[in-house]
């Protein structure tokens, strides 16, 4: 039993990451006369296949890393050159960035804490340390924390950016840059508080950072390429995509709205990396079901939804809306491939497993096909509002014609409600359902793909049944969909039928939940 990445040993019931080494890390490896390890086995701790997939994604990035750190490491990088601006604006950037994942997870935590005050606990406390770096710039102080970071961040690029003066003062250009990351410092932990606070989408106020993404947006040209700005293009340029209907779109801006939240919106898009897609995928799967209905979820960030989720121990949301999420996001990034801001879509790889026979509804059987024909729908019920209870009132509407055509020619309910009554036409001596696309505004009719088009014959029970003169009643009438009576749900006349047709099936017995 096993799926891409994890696998199980005959001798244990958990969960195991499994992944081979890349032929290129074993080459360097080999030049530098180390072992190898060539296949890479890695315990997730759990049987539960849902948290092994989550475990997994955390071991297959920090697996991920190690490798690009080998790979990093034989780089001949060994001249130093002075950062420009924009070089010390972006490693700012960075610093703000990380902190502000930091913040949001001690956040997270104080949220799940069964302490009442634990979050007021907690953004107290961060915002005592944030006055403490103002302070001390102010004074002239250089805190130890800041100037480790620097040290690092000066090693990592290589600069060359001294930090003492003959006389053992610090120099004036570090002690300039020490200010623009106590900045960067303190807009992370300002963000952070506003959005544990219920602050949405809150956006900083220190110039480094500001600096760093207006002239981002300003790299091709005079576009501005912020996420938020570049996702609102894509919304505008699907809404006049005729081949997508208002309820797909509609959805499909959703799921990007949510990663526009969770990665911020002023963030370039060629800055997105593969790390925080994975990440973003973790967080929808861990995030309750109907979280942004919820009222004690409303104004809060993603991290704060799923941990008080965890608090309350609500059930999260399932791979298959993930999935679907996730299909929408990914069609954001294709198009950004498309037009050139970016090289390679980032949801390639990172599509949740889903188990397509689970939840699958078997055919109904020949005992319930006799008893959903002999019920009231079709042989007689009480009213138009009651139609599981017996009666004498004949119901001819598309609750009674949608479910009998479906049965006698495997036609989907959507394809069945936006027929038109021209579609229902003679080829030869046989009357036939002509299911085909349409563009026009008054009568725009969608497929799933184009095999969907095609030319169904009526069957013999149909007419029978009389769906003929029913259809001859609707051109007396110069009706001009097939089904008048029925008004759209979320934009498709599909939907009504659907939910109808399930909550009667449900009423008479034959479904159940």
């Amino acid at each position: 039993m096993s799926e891409r990445w994890l696998t199980k040993r005959r001798t244990s019931n958990n969960w195991y990451y499994r992944e081979t080494t890349p032929a290129d890390v074993v080459r360097l490896l080999s030049a530098q006369g180390k072992s190898v390890k060539l296949d890479n086995w890695h315990s997730t701790g759990t049987s539960d296949l849902k948290k092994a997939r989550l475990t997994m994604a955390r071991m297959r990035l920090a697996q991920n890393d190690a490798w690009d750190a080998i790979r990093g490491a034989v780089t001949n990088d060994t001249i130093r050159t002075a950062p420009s601006a924009a070089d010390r604006s972006e490693a700012c950037r960075k610093v703000f960035d990380r902190l502000r994942r930091s913040y949001a997870t001690k956040f997270a935590e104080a949220v799940r804490s069964p302490e009442q005050e634990a979050l007021t606990i907690a953004i107290a406390g961060i915002r005592r340390g944030s006055l403490k770096f103002k302070n001390s710039a102010g004074e002239g102080e250089m805190l130890t924390p800041i100037v480790n970071e620097i040290d690092r961040i000066i090693d990592a690029n290589r600069w060359l950016l001294p930090k003492f003066l003959p006389s053992g003062t610090y120099a004036d250009d570090y002690r300039s840059f020490y200010g623009l990351v106590v900045d960067a410092v303190r807009d992370a932990a300002d963000v952070e508080m506003r959005s544990a606070k219920g602050e949405v989408a809150p956006k900083p106020t220190s110039d480094i950072i500001l600096s760093y993404v207006a002239r981002a947006s300003n790299k091709a040209g005079e576009e501005d390429t912020s996420l938020a700005v570049v996702a609102q293009k894509f919304e505008q340029a699907e809404r006049r995509n005729a081949s997508k209907d208002k309820y797909t779109i509609d959805q499909q801006s959703k799921a990007i709205q949510l990663f526009v939240q969770h990665c911020g919106t002023g963030v370039p898009v060629a800055d997105i990396t593969k790390r925080q897609m994975a990440a973003f995928v973790e967080v929808l799967l861990e995030l309750p079901i109907k979280f942004s209905s919820r009222s004690d979820c409303k104004g809060l960030s993603l991290a704060a939804a799923v941990s008080l989720g965890a608090k309350l121990k609500l059930s999260t949301r399932s791979p298959k809306t993930v999935y679907r999420e996730l299909s929408g996001v990914s069609s954001f990034f294709k198009w950004l491939v498309q037009r050139q801001y970016l090289e390679h879509n980032l949801t390639t790889g990172l599509f949740p497993h889903i188990d397509k026979e689970a939840g699958k509804m078997p055919p109904f059987s020949e005992e319930h096909l006799n008893l959903i024909l002999s019920s009231p729908l079709f042989a007689g019920c009480e009213n138009g509002l009651k139609l599981h209870r017996a009666g004498d009132e004949l119901i001819r509407d598309w609750r009674y014609w949608i479910p009998l055509c479906a049965m006698f020619t495997g036609a989907r309910a959507t394809e069945l409600a936006q027929l038109l009554v021209s579609d229902v036409r003679q080829n030869g001596h046989r009357w036939a359902f002509h299911i085909e696309p349409s563009d026009d505004l008054k009568a725009a009719k969608t497929l799933k793909n184009s095999a969907s088009r095609r030319v169904v014959p009526i069957h013999k029970m149909l007419e029978k049944a009389g769906f003929l003169a029913y259809v001859d009643e609707r051109r007396r009438a110069n009706d001009q969909r097939l089904f008048p009576g029925l008004k759209p749900v979320n934009g498709k006349l599909g939907d009504a039928p659907s939910r109808s047709w399930r909550g009667y099936l449900t009423k008479i017995g034959v479904k159940h939940g």
